[in-house]
């Protein structure tokens, strides 16, 4: 299956929360996509995650996140 550059955007929303500031994010990896690909290693070098965020990143992925709309 393909994912298209609108379901990073739903996974990222999904997994950080309604609200969740997404500035400084978006400003070091780009976009949802290269944040999602970079994966947890680089999630942790950025210094912009705790743990747990990590954790959240990691429990979901933008495929599994565009199944609930497609239901």
């Amino acid at each position: 299956m393909s994912v298209c550059p609108a379901e990073y955007w739903i996974w990222l929303q999904t997994a950080l929360g309604a609200g969740a500031n997404t500035a400084d994010i978006l400003s070091y990896f780009e976009t949802p996509e290269r944040l999602y690909l970079a994966g947890s290693d680089e999630w942790r070098l950025s210094g912009l995650f705790t743990e747990k965020r990590i954790n959240e990143l990691k429990n979901s992925t933008p495929s599994q996140t565009m199944a609930v709309f497609k239901e």
